[in-house]
C-alpha cells in the first residue's frame, strides 16, 4: 500500500487556490483567499476526526452555497414585488372600466411607487451578482454549525473574556476564593501559550467535602468558556473499577460486543471536541484506567479501538475525589472567610500529601491544579440561598409581584437550605417547601394579582409566616 500523508495548512491553502475558480464558477459567487485561509485555519482547530485538505474543500463548498442561496432569496423579493405590480395593474385596469376613476387613480400612483421599488432592487441585484463575495464570516458560520462552537468564539476576540473570568465566576459561585483564582490563572496561562501545546487547556482534581459547589464550578466554567452548561462529558468512574473497564473508555478491541459503538470517552469528546471532562470520584478507578489517562493528561490525545486519535487538547479535564473530605471539613469547620483563606496553603499541602499516598506519584504530578474545596460558612450559605431565589423572584416580578424576605427568614433558610453531610444540596428543597409551594398555591386561587408585595418571616415554628398586601390591602397566609 501507499501512504499519503495529510498536507500542511500551508500546502492545502495552496489546493484550495488550485480548485478556487471551479467552486467559483460552480456557485456562481467570488471566493476571497482570506476565505480560503479561514476554512483551513478553522477547520484545522474545531473539526477534528477528518482531514486536510478535505474537510477545507467541503466548509468552501458549504458557505459558497449558503451565499448563492441568500443572493436567491434576495431574488425571491423581486418577483413578490413584480407579483404585487401586476395585481396592482389589474387593479387599476378593473377600476377604470367600471369608471371608477378615483380608485383607479389612487392604484395608478401605487403602481408608479412600487416601479420605482423594484427598479432599485433590480440594480441592487445586478449589483450584487457581480459582488457576492465568500468571506471569512461565511466560512465561521459553517464551521460553528459543524463543530457546535459558537460563532463569537471564533470570530471575536477573546481576550477580555480570559481576563475577567475570576470576575465572572465569583458573581456565580459563593465563597471558594482561592480555588476560583487558581482555575482561572491556569485557564490564562493556556491561552497565553505558555504551556505545553497539545495539553488539555487544564487538568484539575477538585477535592472537598459534598455539596459545596465542585460540580457547580463544573457547570458554571462550561457556560463562560464553552458558552453551554451542557458543554460536560461526564463520566462515573465508579463504573470503571475493574481491569477491563479500561475497554469502555476507548471502545472494545474488534470482534467484541461493542466495537462499533466506540469507547465512552473516546467517541464524546470527538464528538464535542470543546468540553469539560468531569471524572466523577476519580480514587474509585482501576489504575488501569488511570494509566489510560495519564496520556490524557500528557499529550493531550487518546487513541481509540479504531485507532482513531481523539485530540483532548481543547477540553478542560476535571477530576473529583473525596479523599480528604472528612479532614477537609474538620479543618475548615468554625472558621471565618478571612482566616479559611490564610489557612489554604496549609490545608492544600496537606491534601496534597493524602492524594500522593492514593495515586502514583507520575499521575498527581501531571495535574496543573489540586484545588481544595472547603466547607461553607453561614453568611456564604445566606448569599447561595439569595442566589437560589433570583429566580423564582425574577418569574414572579414578570407578574408584577415582589417578594420579600427579612433577616429572620434568610436565618431560616441558611439553617434549613444547608447540612454538614450534605453541604447547601438541600437549599433547594428548602426553599420549594418554604417559599415556592405556599405561592404557588396563593397563585392558582388568583389571591396574588399583580401589584402584590408578599413578605417572608420566621414563624417561629420551623417555618415561614407570608403576609400579602395587595392594593393597601394587607392579607396573611
Amino acid at each position: 500500500p501507499i501512504f499519503v500523508d495529510e498536507p500542511t495548512p500551508e500546502q492545502a491553502v495552496a489546493i484550495l487556490k488550485g480548485l478556487k475558480q471551479k467552486y467559483e464558477e460552480h456557485h456562481g459567487i467570488e471566493i476571497s483567499d482570506a476565505a480560503i485561509d479561514s476554512a483551513v485555519k478553522l477547520s484545522v482547530r474545531y473539526i477534528s476526526g477528518r482531514f486536510l485538505p478535505d474537510k477545507a474543500i467541503d466548509v468552501i463548498d458549504e458557505a459558497a452555497s449558503h451565499v448563492r442561496i441568500d443572493n436567491m432569496g434576495a431574488a425571491g423579493e423581486l418577483r413578490s414585488i413584480e407579483d404585487e405590480l401586476d395585481r396592482l395593474r389589474a387593479d387599476e385596469q378593473e377600476a377604470y372600466l367600471a369608471e371608477d376613476y378615483e380608485r383607479s387613480a389612487r392604484c395608478h400612483q401605487q403602481v408608479l411607487e412600487l416601479e420605482a421599488t423594484a427598479q432599485a432592487e433590480r440594480e441592487r441585484l445586478a449589483a450584487e451578482e457581480h459582488s457576492a463575495v465568500l468571506t471569512p464570516r461565511d466560512v465561521a458560520v459553517v464551521v460553528s454549525r459543524w463543530s457546535g462552537v459558537p460563532l463569537e468564539s471564533m470570530s471575536t476576540e477573546e481576550s477580555s473574556k480570559y481576563l475577567q473570568l475570576e470576575q465572572r465566576l465569583h458573581e456565580q459561585l459563593v465563597g471558594q476564593d482561592p480555588a476560583v483564582s487558581a482555575i482561572a490563572e491556569t485557564v490564562r496561562r493556556n491561552k497565553a501559550g505558555l504551556t505545553e501545546p497539545g495539553r488539555p487547556i487544564g487538568s484539575f482534581m477538585f477535592c472537598g467535602p459534598t455539596g459545596v459547589g465542585k460540580t457547580e464550578m463544573v457547570k458554571v466554567l462550561a457556560e463562560e468558556l464553552f458558552s453551554s452548561r451542557d458543554a460536560i462529558v461526564r463520566i462515573d468512574m465508579g463504573e470503571y473499577t475493574e481491569k477491563f473497564s479500561v475497554t469502555r473508555l476507548i471502545g472494545s478491541p474488534p470482534g467484541y460486543v461493542g466495537y462499533e459503538e466506540g469507547g465512552q470517552l473516546t467517541e464524546a469528546v470527538r464528538r464535542r471536541p470543546y468540553s469539560i471532562v468531569l471524572l466523577d470520584e476519580i480514587e474509585k478507578a482501576h489504575p488501569d484506567v488511570l494509566n489510560v489517562l495519564l496520556q490524557l493528561l500528557d499529550d493531550g490525545r487518546l487513541t481509540d479501538s479504531k485507532g482513531v486519535t481523539v485530540n483532548f487538547a481543547n477540553t478542560i479535564v476535571v477530576m473529583t475525589s473525596n479523599i480528604a473530605a472528612h479532614e477537609i471539613a474538620d479543618f475548615t469547620d468554625n472558621r471565618t472567610e478571612s482566616e479559611l483563606e490564610a489557612a489554604w496553603p496549609e490545608l492544600s499541602k496537606r491534601v496534597l500529601d493524602e492524594l500522593r499516598r492514593h495515586f502514583k506519584p507520575e499521575f498527581v504530578n501531571r495535574i496543573d491544579e489540586v484545588v481544595v474545596f472547603h466547607t461553607l460558612t453561614r453568611e456564604q450559605v445566606k448569599r447561595i440561598a439569595r442566589l437560589q431565589l433570583r429566580g423564582t423572584e425574577e418569574r414572579l416580578a414578570e407578574k408584577g409581584i415582589t417578594l420579600r424576605l427579612t433577616d429572620s427568614a434568610w436565618d431560616l433558610l441558611a439553617e434549613q437550605g444547608y447540612d454538614r453531610s450534605f453541604g447547601a444540596r438541600p437549599m433547594r428543597r428548602a426553599i420549594a417547601r418554604l417559599i415556592v409551594n405556599p405561592l404557588s398555591s396563593l397563585l392558582i386561587a388568583q389571591e396574588l394579582p399583580e401589584g402584590s408585595v408578599v413578605q417572608l418571616d420566621d414563624d417561629g415554628a420551623g417555618g415561614l409566616a407570608m403576609s400579602t398586601v395587595t392594593a393597601g390591602t394587607a392579607v396573611s397566609a
